[in-house]
Order: C-alpha cells, then structure tokens, then sequence
C-alpha cells in the first residue's frame, strides 16, 4: 500500500508526514491492495476541476476518482 500527497495550495500549513501516516493507517482496514494520490488544492482549483469533471462551476470540499490500473486504488482532490 502506498499513499501519494501534493500540496499545490498555500492557504493552510499542512503536515504531510502526519497525513501519510494517517492514510497508510486508514488505507490498512480497507479491504483493496493499492494506493492513493492525493492533492491539496485552493477553492479555484476545485472549481476548474469539478467544471472539468463534473460539469459543476462550484467549489465542492473533495472530488474522488477511482482508478484501476497500475495498482492505484484512486486519487482525492481535497479542497484546503
């Protein structure tokens, strides 16, 4: 099990060491093999993504895309 972190904002000091332990934890009681990508991003980024890939010109709190290949469970883009 693996977990992948970006931060690509600079609204909230994140500890990214702390949220990779707590998801390779969280990542342990699920039931897939595999990891996770997620990215830390500000409200515009959020918007042009859930416009994107939704078609909602909103600002949302998480966006989640499952993926398949290459052992990768998914990807959270979480809006900080």
């Amino acid at each position: 099990m693996s977990i992948k972190l970006s931060n690509e904002q600079d609204t909230l000091e994140l500890d990214l060491e702390l949220l990779k332990r707590i998801g390779l934890e969280a990542l342990t009681y699920g039931s897939k093999k595999g990891g996770i990508n997620a990215i830390f991003v500000n409200h515009e980024r959020i918007r042009e993504l859930n416009q994107q890939f939704l078609g909602r010109n909103d600002t949302t709190d998480v966006l989640a895309f499952p993926f398949g290949e290459n052992n990768l469970i998914g990807e959270v883009v979480v809006n900080a």
